[in-house]
């Protein structure tokens, strides 16, 4: 879709990263999802954050996409 949006790319894609960080928990309790929501929204941000700034970088690319994966699925299993 933000391929479509040729002025104000950059804040369409912020707000749909925002949107899928709370996507996962609307279906839950309020409190849950507003807990849930929020720092789904923050660790979208940061992995926004982090494709633009590794986004030519091709080995650091790599090695920020691993790490960021292994990172979730370390906070997933606790």
């Amino acid at each position: 879709m933000a391929r479509f949006v040729k002025y104000g790319r950059s804040l369409f894609c912020l707000v749909l990263y925002i949107i899928g960080g709370y996507l996962p928990f609307l279906w839950t309790d309020t409190a849950v999802a507003m807990i849930g929501g929020t720092l789904g929204a923050f660790f979208s941000l940061i992995v926004l954050v982090a494709s633009f700034i590794i986004e030519n970088h091709w080995p650091y690319s790599a090695l920020g996409a691993a790490g960021l994966l292994i990172n979730y699925m370390v906070m997933f299993m606790l």
